[in-house]
């Protein structure tokens, strides 16, 4: 078995196909905003703000050009007829405009303060297209996502607002944090991904 530290979020422990996730995670926070949008990343025209500062320069920090890793949470599902009842995610945001997303469905647990998964990443999917601020929001792909802070922590509190992978997941909601180490969609633990 071996370790690697991927994440604030993510302590993965790799033993054959199945993988084994176990993390912490910010609850909830606050935001604030307006009502204007932009689209097309970061485009310097909005007047809506999140948590004090204009939309796009809040979601601009989390570029991975800016962080030089992911940004990673979990959130629980309803139990899946395979037993699934939780799924992980690693966004990447680029200044170009254009994301990468990884999201795979497993079982464990998921609380206000961590998770633990075990997952398959053979079952992982990859999503990628563009991201924009759309008012005080980020839209990445099947995501909707929120600025807050916790703990004086800048996140994202991101809800599936489409399937990637199970239907029940719609509608769910994670707090996703900074990684703890480089990273990048590169990266050989989304090999697997499809």
């Amino acid at each position: 078995m071996r370790l690697i530290l991927v994440a604030s979020l993510v302590l993965l422990a790799a033993c054959s196909s199945t993988t084994t996730d176990s993390g912490t995670s910010g609850g909830q926070g606050t935001s604030s905003g307006g009502a204007t949008s932009s689209s097309g990343g970061s485009s310097g025209s909005s007047t809506a703000t999140v948590n004090g500062v204009p939309a796009d320069e809040f979601y601009a920090q989390f570029q991975l050009e800016t962080i030089k890793t992911s940004m990673d949470g979990a959130a629980a599902i309803p139990a899946q007829t395979n037993g699934n009842n939780a799924f992980l995610t690693s966004l990447f945001l680029q200044k170009d405009g254009s994301f990468t997303l990884f999201y795979v469905e497993g079982k464990g647990e998921v609380t206000g303060s961590g998770h633990s998964l075990n997952y398959d990443s053979k079952q992982g999917r990859k999503v990628t297209g563009s991201w924009s601020v759309q008012g005080t929001s980020l839209v990445a792909g099947p995501f909707k996502c929120s600025g807050l802070s916790f703990n004086g922590e800048n996140q994202l509190r991101c809800e599936l607002k489409s399937a990637v992978v199970s239907a029940g997941a719609v509608g769910k909601s994670a707090s996703l944090t900074k990684g703890i180490s480089q990273s990048s969609p590169s990266d050989s633990r989304f090999a697997d991904y499809r």
